[in-house]
């Protein structure tokens, strides 16, 4: 099952917000759902720090990918 739901994610991926922001998914399954980021220049504030909003996403994304997992 994890298996189609990952081809899933990735076929649909380049219309997702975690292309556009660069965010990669790491590992998929019920119990344990990971994503990471490469920190470069369209994450930062125009003083050089992460943008705080760049965290919405990936934790909203993960929560909703990691219920779909429990769900089955």
């Amino acid at each position: 099952m994890m298996d189609k739901v990952q081809k899933l994610i990735k076929q649909r991926n380049e219309k997702t917000v975690f292309h556009c922001l660069g965010i990669t998914l790491e590992k998929l399954d019920p119990d344990e759902t990971i994503v990471s980021l490469t920190i470069d220049d369209r994450h930062r504030q125009h003083v050089g720090l992460v943008h705080g909003g760049i965290y919405v996403p990936m934790a909203e994304s993960v929560a909703s990918l990691a219920g779909a997992c429990t769900l089955g």
